[in-house]
C-alpha cells in the first residue's frame, strides 16, 4: 500500500506544449518500491531527475518526473540500494536534467548504481545527443570524481540567490538605467541568470536584465516599470554566471562522461588523483646541479631546498609546498621563476586571486625576471588601475591581447617573455586559445600560488588541454592553522 504523504498541483510555464498543471505526489523513505511500481505502469521514455543534498552531505530527496506526473521520495538510511538500482535501469527509459553529468556520479556515491542520461543544456534532439554514462569510467576513477561532484554539490547550494548592490548614482540615458557601482567586491554584473530589482525613493519598483558593463558602469535593461533616477537600493536576484574556471571543470567532468577524454593515463592527472599510478610511471633521475644558479639570491635553506626541487629536472614532477603567511612563499616562487627565465625554460604561474598575481608579479619585477602579467578588462579598468603602477610594462590587458587572432601579435605583445602570469580564470579563457598563446609559451610548468582556496578539479581542468607532454607541476598552500611554524 501506498504511504502517500500528499499531492498538489504545480504550475509551470518553462516548458512549451507541457500540460501547465503537473501533479506532484510525495512519499515516505520506504516507499521506494512503490514509486518503481508507478513509473514502470507509466513506462515513460523520459524520466527527469534532480537531487537535494543536504548540509551533511547526504542525499534527502530525489524527485522524479515524467511529461505528466512528478514523484518526490524524502529519503533516508531505509532506503535499500537495490530499489533505487531497478528504478534507474528501467529499460527504454532515459534520464534527463540539467548538470546530468554531476547527478549520475551523487547517484553512484549514494546508491552504488551506474546510470546513463543526457545533459539537458547540452541537447538539441535526444535522439542525437551524446549520452552521459558513468560506464565509461573504472570503479577507481567513479569513486574518485564522485567525491568531487559531492563537493560542487554543497558548495553550490551555498552560493547566495541574491545580494545587494552598492551604487554611486543613477542615470538613465537611452531609457535605460545606467548604474554606476561603488565597490568592485559588490558590482552588477553581466548575466543572463540574474534579474536586477530596483527600488525608487517613492516606493515604485523597476526590475530589468544587465545590457552592458564597462568599467564602474552597469547598464540594465528595464523589464518591467519605469526607469528613473531616484533609485535607493538595488538587488541581484539569482546566482552569478559561473567563472571560467568553473566552466571549464563542468565542461571536463562532462567530457570524461561522455567518454571524449580519459580520466586515469595522462600524466597531469594521474600525479593529483592516482598517484601510485603516477609514481610507477616516473624515471627519476637525479637532480640536475642547480642549486649553485641559486646562490646569490639569498635563500634560506629551506626556501633554497623547496626552489630547488621546483628546478630538478624530472626528480620532482609535483612539488607541494605549504607554509604560513611571510614565510617566503613568494621568494621561493620567484627564485625558481629567475632560474627558468635564465634558461629559456617556459612557465605559467597562476593564483585564485588578481591580488595574489600582482604580489607575485611585483617580486618578479624586483628579481629582474623577463615576465608578462595578463589582467582581464573588467578587473582592470576603472577599478584596479592605480595598483599595477609599478608593473605597468609588463600588463597586458586581455582585450588587447585577443582582439586579433592572427598569432603574430600575441608573439609581439609577449616579446621574448617565457615567464606568464595570470589568475587561474584567466588561463580557463578559451580565448588564449585562440589567439595561440600556448604555442607561443606552452605551459609545460605550472606554478600554483594560493593553492588551499582552489578546488583541485579546478586548475586540473583548466590546463588539462594546453598541456605539454613534458611539464611539472607546483602548487604554494598558504596554511589556515600555523601547522608549520618555522620558516619556509
Amino acid at each position: 500500500m501506498s504511504r502517500l504523504l500528499g499531492a498538489q498541483n504545480l504550475e509551470q510555464n518553462l516548458v512549451p506544449n507541457f500540460q501547465s498543471r503537473v501533479p506532484l505526489s510525495r512519499y515516505e523513505p520506504c516507499d521506494v518500491q512503490e514509486v518503481v511500481r508507478i513509473i514502470t505502469h507509466l513506462q515513460p521514455r523520459v524520466l527527469g531527475v534532480a537531487l537535494h543534498a543536504s548540509k551533511d552531505a547526504t542525499i534527502n530527496a530525489v524527485a522524479l518526473a515524467t511529461s505528466k506526473h512528478i514523484l518526490y521520495i524524502n529519503l533516508d538510511n531505509s532506503c535499500r540500494r537495490s530499489e533505487f538500482k531497478t528504478l534507474l535501469a528501467l529499460n527504454n527509459c532515459l534520464l534527463v536534467s540539467f548538470g546530468m553529468a554531476r547527478i549520475v556520479l551523487i547517484l553512484y556515491r549514494f546508491f552504488g548504481c551506474r546510470a546513463r542520461g543526457v545533459d539537458l543544456g547540452t541537447f538539441i534532439l535526444v535522439e542525437q545527443t551524446i549520452k552521459v554514462d558513468t560506464a565509461y569510467l573504472s570503479y577507481q576513477e567513479l569513486n574518485c570524481l564522485q567525491q568531487l561532484a559531492m563537493n560542487l554539490e554543497l558548495l553550490e547550494a551555498k552560493k547566495p540567490t541574491h545580494s545587494d548592490g552598492e551604487i554611486e548614482s543613477v542615470d538613465v540615458v537611452d531609457g535605460m538605467v545606467v548604474i554606476r557601482n561603488s565597490r568592485y567586491k559588490t558590482r552588477v554584473r553581466r548575466s543572463e541568470q540574474t534579474t536586477i530589482v530596483m527600488d525608487t525613493i517613492d516606493g515604485e519598483t523597476i526590475y530589468g536584465r544587465v545590457n552592458a558593463a564597462e568599467g564602474k558602469n552597469t547598464t540594465v535593461k528595464v523589464l518591467a516599470g519605469s526607469a528613473r533616477r531616484n533609485v535607493e537600493n538595488i538587488r541581484i536576484v539569482g546566482r552569478e554566471k559561473l567563472t571560467n574556471a568553473e566552466r571549464a571543470r563542468d565542461e571536463f567532468i562532462l567530457r570524461l562522461l561522455r567518454g571524449e577524454i580519459p580520466l586515469q593515463g595522462p600524466y597531469f592527472t594521474d600525479l593529483i588523483w592516482f598517484p601510485a599510478f603516477a609514481s610507477a610511471q616516473t624515471k627519476h633521475q637525479d637532480a640536475a646541479p642547480a642549486s649553485i644558479a641559486l646562490a646569490h639570491l639569498g635563500l634560506n635553506p629551506s626556501q633554497s631546498q623547496v626552489a630547488n626541487a621546483m628546478i630538478s629536472t624530472n626528480s620532482h614532477p609535483l612539488v607541494v609546498v605549504q607554509g604560513p603567511p611571510g614565510t617566503g612563499k613568494t621568494r621561493t616562487i620567484a627564485a625558481a621563476s629567475w632560474y627558468w627565465d635564465q634558461n629559456h625554460c617556459p612557465v605559467w604561474v597562476v593564483a585564485q586571486s588578481n591580488v595574489g598575481v600582482k604580489n607575485i608579479a611585483e617580486s618578479f619585477a624586483k628579481n629582474g625576471i623577463d615576465f608578462k602579467i595578463l589582467v582581464s578588462k573588467e578587473f582592470y579598468v576603472e577599478w584596479h588601475e592605480h595598483i599595477y603602477g609599478p608593473i605597468e610594462e609588463y600588463l597586458i590587458r586581455s582585450d588587447d591581447l585577443f582582439q586579433d587572432p592572427d598569432p603574430v601579435y600575441a608573439e609581439n605583445r609577449l616579446g621574448d617573455s617565457n615567464v606568464i602570469l595570470c589568475t587561474l580564470s584567466m588561463l580557463s579563457n578559451p580565448a588564449l586559445n585562440d589567439c595561440q598563446i600556448f604555442d607561443l609559451v606552452p605551459v609545460e610548468r605550472l606554478v600554483v600560488d594560493e593553492a588551499s582556496q582552489i578546488d583541485t578539479s579546478e586548475f586540473m581542468a583548466s590546463a588539462i588541454s594546453v598541456l605539454n607532454c613534458s611539464w611539472q607541476l607546483f602548487t604554494f598552500v598558504h596554511s589556515i592553522c600555523s601547522i608549520n611554524s618555522g620558516k619556509l
